[in-house]
């Protein structure tokens, strides 16, 4: 079992979205955050990226979703968790009874910084955006002392793909 950091952030400042939602249309990038999620079974996400699905549980995953206040839920697939360690526990216990393969930590900023420190792989989009995006969340600075990075693959912008951008992985070595 791997526990994956998956995001997508601008090249030039590491911005990663405005106003809860992502400032960019990149078909390509949410298509590997689709079929790398889905395979992996188990996201862990904090409240406001819970938040900006507008209560849409996305297919074929478990929702972990990190909140100060502890709530229930009525969907099977969302579960609530107070802290990192509790959300990591939870999804190895997924994990563990056939609900996914691997764990998927898909952000914002503050739980992929925590998230890091349990990571054994980083899958990252890097969009190669311009000044006319505005944001106002950013990728979070993570010590990158022990990771190698070990695929890169270089894309030029299209009809479905604002800018031009790169699909990045690294591993824990």
């Amino acid at each position: 079992m791997q526990i994956r950091i998956i995001g997508a952030m601008s090249e030039i400042n590491k911005g990663v979205g405005f106003k809860n939602t992502l400032p960019w249309k990149q078909k390509a990038d949410m298509d590997r955050f689709r079929d790398i999620t889905q395979d992996d079974g188990v996201i862990i996400m904090g409240l406001n990226t819970f938040k900006s699905f507008n209560g849409y549980v996305l297919p074929k995953r478990i929702h972990i979703v990190l909140s100060d206040v502890l709530q229930e839920s009525t969907n099977e697939r969302v579960i609530y968790a107070s802290n990192m360690s509790e959300a990591i526990e939870k999804g190895k216990e997924m994990v563990s009874i056939g609900k996914g393969k691997n764990i998927a930590i898909i952000g914002g900023p503050g739980v992929w910084k925590e998230g890091s420190l349990y990571a054994d792989v980083l899958t990252l989009s890097y969009i190669k955006t311009d000044d006319s995006i505005e944001f106002d969340a950013f990728f979070p600075e993570i010590d990158m002392t022990g990771w190698k990075e070990v695929k890169r693959e270089s894309f030029e912008k299209d009809s479905v793909n604002d800018f031009d951008y790169e699909f990045v992985d690294y591993v824990r070595e």
